[in-house]
């Protein structure tokens, strides 16, 4: 549980004070994929373990 608290600090840290869209946008792409919001749970679950070993 604790893991989850680290990675979203080390997240915020390594992102702009003021987060810009295309970043947020570029990260949403990476966890959702092509599909958007009708990815699945395992294509989501992929899309933040790239997210997450990108932050670390």
């Amino acid at each position: 549980f604790n893991r989850g608290s680290s990675a979203m600090q080390h997240y915020v840290a390594s992102r702009p004070m003021f987060i810009d869209v295309e970043v947020m946008s570029a990260d949403t792409r990476l966890v959702l994929g092509d599909q958007g919001i009708q990815a699945g749970p395992s294509s989501i679950g992929r899309g933040l373990s790239s997210l997450y070993k990108e932050i670390i």
